[in-house]
């Protein structure tokens, strides 16, 4: 390519963010919009793949993100309609801990404020419903009812074709090489050629760190490790009988979703505790030591005995961690560039939110669901000095 393109936003990175992004932007902004993607969309590295993510409308981690989660609900249902794909199984979300644990204290207080829809479970009444678990004596178990299972590849997918459809054209195979100001506007450079945008939507995953250097202060990228089982009888773990769910007994910390093909059924564990925070994800580990599968493998059937103990299937995923979890979501002072980073491994289930809030501040300048007092850089900044 010879000449600069030219384009009213450039979106760099069309995953979890940046396919929701350009789907809405394509409905809100009349210019030219040019998706950029390192790889193919949907592909099979980034921080969303892996069959199933999780879906809570009630969420322990703080007030603050219930209302966020009880706008993607609605625009997952939009996602659906408008494509008349299946992405959202809503067969509930399980939170399980300890009774005097902060996470059912957490999670029902969010129910109840907000008026979700929920079942608190305990004692004899928790091990008829869910026979599948392996409860401890003082287990409770708040089922959120809105809750569910995310089909993520077929998600981001599904949002770049919409956007697509709505004009935005999309470069896969494509690599920022970088960022430059150029009189106000922004020339992204690549290996297909350079782009002169308007306007800027970075929304890399873990590779954020690499196109805008500053939030390395902030982030560090953290590998998160997937696991399948076979169940010994999978119609126990088909979608109708098993929830989502988290759980969390003594120090470890277990996630999973139930069969959506049949077979195998993903039971994870949330982190490897000598596995290293680093600055660029091509110093991550991407592959399970068979040590490391078969500590997962006791926790997962100790957790589920009905589980044949050799994992099927297994991969590493790469997510953008903050100190705190607290995702980064700015904009420029002059509303020409947003950037949202530092998913800190649960940022899916907000996709279709925080890509409307990105779209929302190229377009608006403002978002009804934003809140630069704790997403915004200047935040991030504060937390740091304290």
């Amino acid at each position: 390519m010879s000449c600069t393109e030219q384009a009213s936003v450039a979106v760099i990175g069309m995953g979890t963010v940046g396919a929701m992004a350009a789907w809405q932007l394509s409905k809100l902004v009349p210019g030219r919009i040019i998706g950029i993607e390192q790889y193919g969309v949907a592909h099979a590295y980034g921080a969303y793949a892996g069959e199933s993510r999780l879906f809570r409308t009630a969420a322990y981690e703080g007030e603050h993100y219930t209302p966020l989660l009880v706008r993607a609900q609605q625009l997952w249902r939009e996602l659906e309609r408008e494509s008349g794909q299946s992405i959202y199984l809503q067969v509930g979300a399980l939170t399980i801990a300890p009774g005097a644990s902060p996470k059912i204290a957490g999670t029902l207080e969010a129910a109840e404020r907000f008026v979700l829809p929920h079942e608190h479970l305990v004692g004899r009444e928790l091990r008829r419903r869910f026979p599948q678990h392996d409860f401890d004596d003082g287990d409770e178990a708040i089922l959120d009812l809105g809750g569910g299972g995310l089909r993520p590849e077929r998600a981001i997918l599904t949002a770049a074709s919409l956007a697509e459809r709505g004009g935005a054209e999309i470069w896969d195979d494509t690599r920022v090489l970088g960022i430059d100001e150029q009189h106000g506007r922004h020339l992204v450079s690549t290996t297909r050629g350079d782009i002169l945008a308007e306007k800027v939507v970075i929304a890399a995953g873990p590779w954020s760190q690499q196109i805008l250097p500053e939030l390395k202060t902030f982030t560090k990228v953290k590998s998160v490790p997937l696991t399948w089982f076979m169940p010994k009888r999978v119609d126990q773990f088909l979608p109708e009988r098993f929830p989502v769910f988290v759980r969390d007994r003594g120090t470890t910390h277990l996630f999973g979703a139930p069969s959506l093909e049949g077979y195998a059924v993903k039971i994870s564990r949330a982190a490897f505790p000598d596995w290293p925070l680093v600055d660029d994800v091509a110093q991550l580990q991407r592959e399970h030591t068979r040590t490391e599968l078969a500590q997962t493998s006791e926790l997962a059937t100790w957790y589920f005995p009905g589980l044949h103990p050799e994992p099927v299937r297994h991969s590493i995923h790469p997510d953008s961690y903050t100190a705190d979890l607290t995702p980064i979501i700015d904009a420029s002072p002059d509303g020409s560039r947003v950037v949202v980073s530092g998913l800190s491994g649960r940022g899916f289930k907000f996709a279709p939110a925080l890509g409307r809030i990105a779209a929302d501040l190229i377009h608006a300048g403002a978002s009804e669901l934003y809140d630069p007092g704790r997403f915004s850089l200047a935040a991030h900044y504060r937390a740091l000095d304290h």
